[in-house]
């Protein structure tokens, strides 16, 4: 079995050693989910493969989730906007992350700027193109797949505008 991280994972072990660990870890439990918890637990012990990849001073631990806590509420926060040709009210992302270590800014400020709205169509269109790929291995569900294409179209065409 070969193992990988997700883009932009940036883990101190290996996909590779990190992988096959989680499996044993998981070993025997059927539906039972494996909680990120008992990840932690095993990785206590220093003798754990999985043990580099997590921050074991306390004070550093905490300012890390502190900012994990801002990262969300900036992900997370949301906008009703009401379209002026009717009454429905849509949720907006107030702020766009521009990429790690970028930071996050206003979407009304990215759309007005063509080279950052560029690059938010840009990560929006391999985010089309990554569900799609999903999809595709799934059986039956072809009209997903044709909306898809539709919406990566209307994409590449605003990319282009």
């Amino acid at each position: 079995m070969k193992f990988q991280y997700t883009s932009g994972a940036r883990l101190r072990v290996a996909a590779e050693i990190a992988g096959p660990e989680l499996l044993k870890l998981s070993e025997g439990r059927g539906l039972d989910g494996l909680e990120a918890s008992e990840v932690v637990e095993a990785a206590k012990d220093e003798s754990s493969p999985l043990h580099p990849i997590f921050d074991w001073n306390d004070t550093e631990a905490a300012a890390s989730w502190r900012n994990s806590q801002a990262r969300l509420l900036l992900r997370s926060i949301r906008v009703l906007v009401t379209a002026p040709t009717t009454a429905m009210a849509a949720p907006v992302r107030v702020f766009v992350s521009m990429g790690p270590g970028a930071g996050y800014i206003r979407t009304t400020v990215a759309v007005k700027d063509i080279v950052t709205r560029t690059r938010l169509l840009d990560a929006a269109l391999a985010d089309v193109k990554s569900a799609r790929a999903r999809l595709a291995e799934l059986k039956g569900l072809d009209g997903l797949l044709g909306a898809l294409e539709e919406v990566e179209q209307a994409i590449i065409a605003a990319i282009a505008a």
